[in-house]
């Protein structure tokens, strides 16, 4: 029973296992970065960002996902570095990672750019003994060592194109967990811009499809309508019967975004809704917003 019990908490609060580390974070129309390696550095100049993710109820426990993370385009040498911070608690369960990232870039020309990136880094999770001895036996298997409380390698790959009005990519970010199997997690973004009003203004649709070999597939779009350097408002929809608003607020090179996420589907899940606070930073002294892209839809406003 307790073997049951502990597979449900798994399931549940703390999700499948192999899934536990994917990024949560629903800003990734604004910064592909969070989701795919590829984007190293396909801002120009220094970009940074950092985001708090938590439910708005929760029954029987707590969920919190915490990130930051830095990437700097070097577009001498054609290539992006950066490094990417998580702490994600779910209930009993705990986990932080680190992880460096490079991108290479190939300049098709000045308007098109493919990119090939990865991430690798480390990963350590551990769980609440005291809390979770009262639910379940710590000798069952699924709580072995080798997972939990020590430090595994993490090790991810993407592929991106980027221009002054697309963003397209495909990313597997965790293929290689430790000592696990193969992750075959996989990512497949794409994003375009519609510019008006002397490119002041865009609408930008995007789409996000999420295969978790565990887990249902995921399927959201998004559109956002953006203000260059002044605001953003978006609104999105997934297949699993999430609905998801955001908005953001530019400060010279800051902005602060805010993004609300609920489910209306599954009165089972342990919190229906999500709240996400995100600030990026773009500092640097570059006129152009995407590095090795030299045309004038790409000048900053």
């Amino acid at each position: 029973m307790k073997r049951i019990v502990l597979v449900v908490m798994l399931l549940v609060s703390a999700g499948f296992v192999n899934a536990q580390q994917m990024s949560v974070s629903n800003l990734h129309s604004i910064n592909p970065y969070l989701i795919n390696p590829a984007f190293t550095g396909y801002l120009t100049d220094i970009s940074g960002y950092a985001t708090i993710g938590m439910p708005l109820s929760f029954k029987g426990g707590e969920i919190r996902n915490y990130q930051a993370g830095f990437n700097k385009a070097i577009e001498s040498k054609s290539i992006g570095v950066g490094g990417k911070l998580v702490f994600d608690q779910r209930d009993f369960f705990e986990s932080i990672s680190f992880s460096g990232s490079f991108a290479y870039r190939m300049a098709i020309n000045k308007n098109h750019v493919l990119s090939f990136g990865t991430d690798v880094g480390f990963v350590n999770r551990s769980y609440d003994v005291d809390g979770l001895n009262a639910f379940v036996d710590l000798d069952d298997p699924t709580l072995s060592s080798d997972y939990y409380f020590q430090s595994n390698l993490l090790l991810g790959f993407g592929l991106g194109y980027y221009s002054s009005k697309i963003e397209a990519g495909l990313s597997m970010p965790l293929v290689v967990e430790g000592g696990e199997s193969l992750n075959t997690t996989t990512h497949a973004y794409f994003g375009y811009r519609h510019f008006f009003n002397n490119n002041f203004w865009f609408v930008k649709p995007t789409v996000l499809f999420t295969y978790l070999p565990d887990q249902p597939d995921e399927l959201m779009l998004n559109v956002m309508v953006q203000k260059n350097g002044a605001f953003f408002g978006q609104l999105g929809a997934s297949n699993n019967q999430d609905v998801m608003v955001s908005f953001g607020i530019y400060f010279n090179e800051f902005l602060v975004s805010y993004v609300y996420r609920e489910n209306l589907g599954n009165e089972n899940l342990p919190f229906n809704a999500m709240n996400e606070i995100g600030i990026q930073f773009q500092v640097g002294r570059s006129r152009m917003r995407f590095s090795n892209i030299g045309n004038q839809l790409n000048l900053k406003q």
